[in-house]
């Protein structure tokens, strides 16, 4: 507690510093301060290295990153005052040695690992593969495995396992927190959570409930709280760009929106072939008239009412006409596809999947040229069904992964072989619905804050798509 206490005043006192003016008074005090805090530390140090060790038998001094660092910054500063009062170019770069003093501030970091409260899953995530074993002492020899009664029992191998999501270290700690975020599988995580017990000793199921609230806090702080601010902030900041081009002028914002759509409104022609005796313009007056639309309209609520008509234990006459029904319905609905494809054309669909084409083609090809060659398992989520050895499984596992269904899952069983960075491709993929979601809502902000008492363009708007209705070709 007294080199917690030191470290603190020792952090205080270089915040406390004047970079300024060298001379000032208070530097002087502070300086004294410091010659005082590095005696104690470097006691510090003195005593571990004899305590500990050097660096040749494990738990020595040098095979801890943190004493590493205490090293750095003590010699560093015990250097400086060796020089201090050095002209020309050697105290000037006494000044670069000075400043790293600055690092001590990371000491207090350190002092985690001893405050048992705060080690909430270190170490904890531990089990046996025989569930009859809690201890990793007890969890040594064969035991029997009874898959089928009519068949006779397997024998197994002990083994003391970590559990793939855990917070072991700082790399481990990340991930799982990142498939949290995701909120793909944290179910699992969580129970594993609230299972752990203790170091050296295998679960127990709910034996630590209260965890729990860790990851509803993670939950409230980082996918919903983080995410609706940084979404919350987009708006304001597009909103007060917006009125800031208003700030200069007379005119008020919907003022100036009329103005503008007075200037630069067209008349609004509807998609239609151009010859009016072709196949195309009749199946096109087909598709847009109004019993067409009442016609599909109807099917669909004949389709939901359909699928809510399955019951436990109809007969087979019953499922054999509710598939034939389903199958009529599923015909019509294709024709309807054709149809619309056949009087509107496919239109710019192709490009506006590109990106998105192009992003799963390069990553199928990265995954068959990582992962291609890891062995098919069938206990894991790299297996016949779900692998890298061709451009169409590829594919395929990309758009499961993409679709966020068991993606930490496969993950694990590529890192399970080889170095693993599946996470990249998920991420691209949150990314691009991230900023979907927010290219809607910016499309779609003035339309919901603005009063719809105010005569505005979007009045205007909507009576050019009604004059279009009347005159398609805009006569």
């Amino acid at each position: 507690m007294m080199v917690m206490g030191v470290i603190c005043l020792s952090s205080i006192s270089l915040a406390a510093e004047d970079p300024v003016d060298e001379d000032n008074p208070r530097n002087k005090v502070l300086q004294y301060m410091d010659y005082c805090f590095t005696g104690v530390f470097a006691c510090e140090m003195l005593l571990k290295l004899i305590d500990q060790g050097i660096i040749l038998h494990p738990g020595s001094y040098c095979r801890d990153f943190w004493n590493i660092l205490d090293g750095v910054v003590v010699t560093c500063a015990l250097v400086a005052f060796g020089f201090a009062g050095t002209e020309g170019s050697a105290g000037k770069n006494l000044n670069t040695i000075k400043s790293l003093r600055v690092l001590r501030v990371l000491r207090p970091l350190k002092t985690i690992k001893r405050i048992p409260k705060l080690k909430l899953f270190n170490g904890k995530f531990f089990y046996c593969t025989d569930k009859t074993k809690r201890f990793a002492h007890q969890c040594h020899g064969q035991f029997f495995i009874f898959d089928n009664q009519n068949e006779p029992p397997r024998v197994e191998q002990r083994e003391w396992r970590l559990r793939p999501f855990n917070y072991d270290n700082t790399i481990n700690a990340m991930l799982t927190l990142f498939v949290v975020t995701t909120g793909e599988g944290w179910p699992g995580i969580r129970q594993n959570s609230m299972d752990t017990t203790f170091e050296d000793q295998g679960p127990s199921p709910f034996y630590r409930v209260e965890v729990a609230l860790f990851y509803v806090m993670f939950f409230i702080v980082f996918p919903f709280f983080f995410v609706n601010i940084f979404v919350a902030l987009i708006i304001i900041t597009f909103q007060e760009q917006g009125e800031a081009e208003l700030s200069e002028g007379d005119l008020d914002k919907n003022q100036k929106q009329c103005i503008d759509f007075a200037l630069n409104a067209r008349p609004r022609s509807l998609f239609m072939p151009e010859d009016k005796n072709s196949i195309k313009y009749r199946i096109w007056r087909l598709v847009t008239s109004a019993p067409f639309e009442y016609f599909i309209m109807a099917m669909i609520c004949c389709n939901t009412i359909i699928l809510m008509m399955k019951f436990h234990g109809n007969s087979d006459f019953y499922e054999k006409v509710l598939r034939l029904f389903n199958t009529a319905l599923t015909a019509v609905f294709t024709v309807e596809s054709i149809l619309k494809i056949l009087a509107f054309g496919v239109r710019a669909l192709p490009y506006v999947c590109l990106l998105i084409g192009m992003l799963f083609f390069i990553y199928a090809i990265v995954g068959m040229q990582v992962f291609g060659n890891i062995w098919l398992n069938a206990a894991t989520e790299i297996n016949r069904h779900n692998n890298f050895q061709s451009f169409f499984n590829s594919v395929i596992l990309l758009f499961r992964c993409a679709t966020g269904e068991g993606w930490q899952d496969i993950m694990m069983a590529c890192g399970a072989q080889k170095d693993c960075a599946r996470a990249g491709s998920d991420e691209i993929n949150y990314d691009k619905m991230l900023n979907l979601f927010v290219a809607v809502i910016m499309d779609n902000f003035d339309y919901l804050t603005r009063d719809s008492s105010i005569l505005g363009p979007h009045h205007l708007d909507e009576f050019i798509r009604v004059w279009a209705d009347y005159d398609p070709a805009a006569t």
